[in-house]
């Protein structure tokens, strides 16, 4: 689809999207830039203290809000893979001394429920991982090594910038399949008064909490959803963020170029090395920036450490 409203325009991409695609893909790559055997991709922007140096500059107060949705076992149209929770041990056994209580979860890394990070063996381009990685090394009995969530052991630790798109356009939240363009990114830069540096942690807001309430939610695998058109990965590489967060998919959906269903995925976790994290609560950090006109903040995530995975649910926290 054509990216709509300020977005994206004929001037950002070329009448095919597909051979605009693989124009990016090559364009933008970061293969072999920090070496051949490089996992970190992009989190090498916040190495060498410069993370740690960029949060200590945007914190000044002892506010912090926390980016996470509740972990639901409720099926719902976007909870289509809802979290299994069952009690090993409760407190109908509890009758003298003392007594723990245990639980088990069984839940996914993906899908549009859960907040999570996407590890860059998530996803392949032509057979290959990020750095030319055959894609082959992810199996479904062992996972994959190269790219796992374990590339991130160390957590993520640096300045935050919220992108408030719309509010840039002037309402409360997109429409479903509202594709977010470049041009929608700089204008939040302007609006708000902040400037995306290189090694930020990026996070753009499209309302989608905002519009679930007044529409209700939808099937987004089949209905759409709105979000970043595949050309910002063109502005994301210039700017050279260290990770992309988002309200929803992160791509747009549909994504309007045939054959590929997450384009930007693909240019920023094989393409980049650049880190997602999709279905942040982003409706409170939204109401603190607006409250406070500061849009960017120190920002800190930490995984668990899952062998060989290439997702796993966090809880991002904006610190202020």
């Amino acid at each position: 689809m054509t990216p709509t409203g300020n977005g994206g325009t004929a001037t950002e991409v070329g009448s095919n999207a597909a051979d605009d695609f693989v124009t990016i893909f090559e364009t933008s790559s970061n293969w072999g830039r920090w070496g051949d055997e490089d996992q970190l991709g992009t989190l090498n922007f916040l190495a060498d203290g410069r993370g740690v140096e960029a949060f200590a500059a945007e914190v000044c107060s002892n506010q912090q809000v926390g980016l996470s949705r509740r972990i639901s076992p409720t099926w719902s149209q976007a909870n289509q893979t809802p979290v299994q929770h069952h009690m090993i041990s409760s407190g109908a056994e509890a009758k003298d001394g003392a007594h723990g209580m245990s639980d088990w979860f069984g839940v996914t890394s993906h899908g549009f429920g859960i907040t999570h990070v996407d590890a860059l063996n998530h996803m392949a381009w032509c057979g290959q991982l990020y750095n030319g990685v055959p894609a082959s090394t992810v199996t479904t009995t062992r996972g994959g090594s190269f790219g796992s969530i374990e590339a991130m052991r160390d957590g993520v630790i640096g300045r935050g910038v919220l992108l408030d798109v719309p509010a840039y356009r002037g309402s409360d939240f997109l429409e479903r399949s509202t594709a977010i363009g470049i041009k929608d990114l700089i204008g939040c830069e302007e609006r708000q008064g902040v400037q995306v540096r290189a090694g930020d942690v990026v996070i753009v807001r499209t309302g989608r909490d905002a519009r679930e309430r007044v529409h209700g939610e939808v099937d987004y695998w089949v209905d759409g959803i709105e979000g970043l058109h595949f050309s910002c990965a063109r502005w994301l590489h210039e700017r050279g963020v260290s990770m992309l967060v988002t309200d929803a998919g992160g791509d747009v959906v549909p994504s309007g170029v045939e054959g590929v269903g997450f384009p930007l995925h693909v240019l920023c976790l094989v393409s980049m090395g650049l880190w997602m994290v999709d279905n942040a609560q982003l409706e409170e950090l939204r109401r603190v920036c607006s409250t406070s006109d500061r849009w960017a903040f120190g920002f800190t995530m930490s995984v668990p450490r899952f062998k060989n995975a290439t997702g796993a649910p966090v809880n991002p926290i904006a610190v202020f």
